[in-house]
């Protein structure tokens, strides 16, 4: 009978062993999973940040160039390098308005609660 009291305590011992192992492995993963959320809003907003300076880098440049060569001069300048006067054109130049500053040419929400979230 003392043998079976000492194997049944053993075996409870091995259960609650088992349960903080296991309660210990949930709240690491909780809390990586938390910090990996973190580290992610704050590459976007770095990324929203940067995006938007060269943006207006980018709208500056333009403003140079005209400036300096005259619309005419500025726009065949542009063309030859398969871009545009629009602020909006990405990095291949697909951007099909001219001289439209208000757009950007990218389909972003006009805000991002929904990103963050």
């Amino acid at each position: 009978m003392i043998e079976n009291l000492n194997y049944y305590h053993l075996q409870s011992d091995r259960c609650l062993t088992l349960f903080f192992t296991i309660m210990n492995f949930r709240e690491r993963n909780r809390r990586h999973a938390r910090l990996s959320r973190e580290k992610k809003k704050e590459t976007l907003k770095s990324m929203q940040l940067q995006i938007s300076e060269s943006k207006r880098e980018n709208e500056l440049l333009r403003q140079i160039l005209i400036k300096a060569l005259g619309m005419d001069q500025a726009e065949i300048l542009l063309k030859e390098n398969n871009l545009t006067l629009d602020s909006s054109d990405g990095p291949h130049g697909d951007a099909t308005s001219t001289c439209d500053s208000s757009s950007n040419g990218v389909d972003e929400p006009d805000d991002y609660t929904e990103i963050n979230s």
